[in-house]
């Protein structure tokens, strides 16, 4: 509609050759990027278009230079045409600036993950562990674009590199990290997104030793959150554990801490044996008088690290994370069954029953 109405004030003007010329620069400019650039990469990269934007300029700055002549046409005043062609022009000009601050907030966005990979690595490195980030965007645009083709997003991490090269870049230091997807930890976006994909082989991220993190999507930033890590367990030993379930899966402690509101829950699993898959955790926060405040139930690792994945003598330290309006108390955690509800029955590294 809009190169449509561009066309009509040309027409409108006494067009002649010349008023083409702009359309044809523009075309000739987009046709090798259409041609041999499949469109998920154009998108992704506006920058092979600059030479084609030399064209819509040429074409704007035509439009607004016409508007005047063709209202002279119709009106003795000669300070209302360039009143028009003023508006227009400062449209033009908003509506750019407006694009341009809204693409800002998705670079920021980026940009401040980016940061967070790179620390969280290098703590993770420092430690001896790998860092590993599940659900990780290659890209992220805002779900109202301003143009009618593409996503008007910000290419964050293209998958023609190595994750341990953008780590470096900002380092200078060699880095252990890699990328899984985990499509059933999603949450709602309020971006869209692409994500780099690869499968996790936890067997052998628990021998390298493995720090966890997801990634958090809200809609001013996105950000690393921990998760936990993974290694094998050196001496395995239950004898010291808070709680037994079954005869495979062994609670050895449990943590929090609650500060302005957000309580970090901590705890430590083993598993010497396969544990079945159908089972879960369960985290429920209660005040002094017995009153659920929150949840924080799933799977270990924010969900990724389901029991059925796990290889045999590891140690899960599992990071949970809830918000509360009140002070918590206590701390119920065990395990259930997702299917029937049922819970599994936990007992002392005694045997007794809990």
């Amino acid at each position: 509609i809009t190169l449509a109405g561009a066309a009509w004030i040309q027409w409108r003007g006494g067009a002649d050759r010349r008023s083409v010329l702009p359309w044809i620069w523009a075309l000739l400019a987009s046709i090798p990027a259409i041609a041999f650039l499949s469109f998920s990469y154009l998108q992704a990269a506006p920058r092979v278009l600059m030479l084609a934007s030399v064209g819509n300029v040429w074409l704007w700055v035509d439009v607004i230079c016409v508007v005047p002549e063709i209202l002279q046409r119709y009106t003795r005043s000669t300070v209302l045409p360039k009143l028009v062609s003023s508006v227009l022009f400062c449209l033009i000009l908003a509506q750019s600036m407006l694009f341009i601050r809204q693409q800002m907030r998705t670079y920021e966005a980026g940009g401040a993950l980016i940061w967070d990979i790179v620390e969280e690595t290098v703590a993770a490195n420092e430690a001896g562990q790998i860092g590993v980030f599940a659900n990780l965007p290659t890209w992220l645009a805002l779900p109202r674009s301003n143009f009618a083709l593409g996503e008007e997003g910000a290419m964050l991490m293209p998958t023609a590199r190595n994750l341990d090269t953008l780590v470096s870049v900002h380092t200078g230091q060699p880095a252990q990290i890699k990328a899984i997807e985990h499509p059933a930890t999603r949450q709602e976006m309020p971006y869209y997104h692409g994500i780099i994909s690869e499968n996790p082989d936890w067997a052998q991220l628990a021998s390298e030793g493995a720090r966890v993190f997801t990634t958090r999507y809200v809609p001013d930033t996105v950000f690393a959150q921990p998760a936990g890590s993974i290694e094998y367990a050196v001496e395995p030993d239950v004898d010291q554990s808070l709680a037994l379930f079954g005869e495979c899966l062994a609670l050895n402690s449990a943590d929090s801490i609650f500060f302005a509101g957000a309580l970090e829950i901590d705890l430590t699993w083993q598993q010497e044996c396969e544990v079945p898959a159908e089972y879960t955790v369960f985290v429920h926060v209660l005040d002094e008088g017995g009153r659920l405040l929150a949840q924080a139930d799933g799977d270990p690792l924010s969900g990724i690290l389901h029991f059925a994945l796990w290889p045999e003598d590891v140690v899960v330290h599992d990071k949970r994370f809830t918000t509360l309006e009140s002070q918590p108390s206590r701390l119920l955690v065990g395990l259930y069954d997702r299917y029937t509800g049922e819970r599994v029955p936990a007992f002392t590294a005694a045997g007794e029953p809990l």
